[in-house]
């Protein structure tokens, strides 16, 4: 998995520093994961990632000072470069590069054990009822586990799910099947595909686990490259605020300019008349609309607030309402924020930030990892939440 050739370079890297008596080190690494882990910002929910963090942490103590720092790929051309190269082919860079070939990884078969089905699990009543006749003390239950138990069989000691027109899939645990996805979605072979494509993928290999769909769905929500590419939403996320002071002007402006001896007759849309009243330009008749004045900003305040009445049913109309609280991680629009390179194969998205003030109409405070905050404000449209 990517993941684990980061902490592996980490690795190597680190005992290196060590070799040549480095006391104060700081390590540049692209995955967003890596650094956060290391930084005790994310846990490390998967079996292997807690065991690399853990040896990772061990060689960290070892210098005076240690520190991970997360660089956009977009910044680390040098070091990129450098992979490209070495994995090419590396030969002829003997005399101007140190090429280093790890041999073996940090986490032998020893360390870290084969992620398997341990103790109870959603598969045990089953075996259980296939193996042994055992069946719940409950009457509608033991129907459900009956009528479940069909589409079921045991070979060699492990359950299978019978196919349709296909071979039995092996019925695997949570922790085993959220190894299959991460390895399918973003693996040495994976595309970041999308959850339909992702169950086709593991039936195919022959797994099968409850909710495959669903899962696969919460997985990809928390695939880091996922989520800063995901394209940006153009749907409101929150309903109309009228700025009623900047607006109070709309229907005071009503026309009475003379234009070579005449009215201007174009149609007002606040007030829905031309400002011109009478069958002649005269003084009599500007003495009328000067004394209809009055009358006329009443309609046009009234029409106003039509107008806006109107314009706020048909954009709350389409809102999808998101609300954050304090405390969530978000990550916020590239063009809004301009902090990363722009580009067609840009990010869409940076952070993560953490919200630390939400406002009523949809407005927010952020702060950096650091707790440092950011300036000013971010509307929800900006901000979408950030899945660690």
């Amino acid at each position: 998995m990517n993941n684990e050739a980061e902490y592996e370079a980490l690795l190597a890297g680190l005992r290196i520093a060590k070799g040549i008596r480095v006391r104060r080190v700081q390590a540049h690494v692209d995955s967003l994961l890596v650094a956060n882990q290391v930084g005790g910002t994310y846990d490390a929910r998967d079996v292997k990632m807690k065991e690399y963090l853990k040896v990772t942490q061990e060689l960290m103590k070892e210098f005076e000072e240690a520190e991970v720092i997360h660089i956009p790929r977009g910044s680390n051309k040098k070091a990129d470069a450098l992979s490209k190269l070495a994995a090419v082919a590396f030969d002829h860079l003997a005399k101007e590069v140190k090429v280093e070939t790890l041999q073996q990884l940090s986490m032998t078969e020893a360390t870290v054990a084969h992620v398997g089905t341990q103790g109870s699990s959603w598969m045990t009543p089953l075996l259980e009822y296939l193996q042994e006749g055992k069946v719940p003390k409950d009457k509608e239950e033991e129907r459900k586990l009956r009528v479940k138990a069909l589409q079921y069989e045991v070979i060699e000691g492990g359950l299978y799910r019978k196919s349709y027109l296909g071979p039995s899939l092996k019925c695997i645990g949570s922790e085993e099947a959220e190894y299959v996805m991460r390895e399918i979605h973003e693996g040495i072979c994976g595309m970041h595909m999308g959850a339909k494509m992702i169950v086709a993928r593991a039936m195919r290999a022959g797994y099968y686990w409850p909710a495959m769909f669903f899962s696969a769905v919460k997985e990809i929500q928390k695939c880091d490259h996922c989520q800063i590419h995901t394209p940006v939403g153009r749907k409101p996320k929150s309903n109309l605020v009228p700025d009623h002071a900047q607006n109070k002007q709309w229907g005071n402006t009503f026309q009475l300019d003379v234009w070579n001896g005449g009215y201007d007759t174009c149609r007002d849309w606040g007030t829905n008349s031309t400002g011109f009243t009478g069958e002649k330009g005269n003084e009599e008749d500007l003495c009328l609309n000067l004394n209809l004045a009055e009358e006329i900003r009443e309609e046009a305040a009234r029409r106003e607030v039509g107008y806006k009445k109107k314009m706020e049913k048909y954009h709350n109309a389409r809102v999808r309402e998101v609300r954050f609280k304090k405390g969530d991680l978000v990550l916020r629009e590239n063009e809004a924020s301009r902090k990363e390179d722009q580009g067609k194969l840009g990010r869409k998205w940076e952070g993560p930030y953490q919200v630390i003030w939400a406002g009523d109409k949809g407005d927010y405070k952020l702060a950096d990892g650091e707790g440092k905050e950011i300036p000013r404000t971010w509307n929800s449209m900006q901000l979408r939440k950030y899945y660690a």
